[in-house]
């Protein structure tokens, strides 16, 4: 360099001010991580603080426990698609009559379903949100 200022980095268009769009790109990265809003808040709060400690320990412990919740899903949907496999194998065996009626097998014993629908759809609102489909839900 040759006694001038180093070039001042120009924000993205929609931000005001760099540190603005750090920030926001710190946002998005814990929201892509499944964090929470209220988890999303504290980090930021640390980012701003400075304190690059608080903020490593406040995301290892969020991501650690997002990461046990996975965990979790993931068992409780490998139970879920066995169960599905057998309800499938089920349907798929004989022909049923030409009409359905009781019995004729399309009545399906939901009491082997252990997973409860709503936890799928959480799962469903993570997966949309890596792929870019929608808005990632609040946890």
């Amino acid at each position: 360099m040759t006694g001038r200022w180093p070039p001042t980095p120009r924000p993205r268009p929609g931000c005001r001010a760099v540190s603005a769009c750090i920030e926001l790109e710190f946002i998005a990265r814990a929201k892509r991580l499944g964090l929470s809003l209220d988890q999303i808040r504290s980090l930021v709060d640390g980012w701003r603080q400075d304190d690059c400690r608080l903020t490593r320990d406040q995301l290892a412990a969020s991501v650690r426990a997002r990461l046990a919740d996975v965990r979790h899903l993931v068992a409780e949907l490998i139970v879920f698609r066995d169960q599905l496999d057998d309800v499938h194998r089920g349907l798929a065996g004989a022909a049923g009559p030409a009409r359905c009626r009781p019995g004729c097998g399309c009545e399906i014993d939901v009491s082997r379903i252990d997973l409860d629908p709503s936890r799928i759809l959480a799962l469903l609102s993570v997966k949309r949100q890596t792929n870019g489909a929608s808005q990632p839900t609040d946890n």
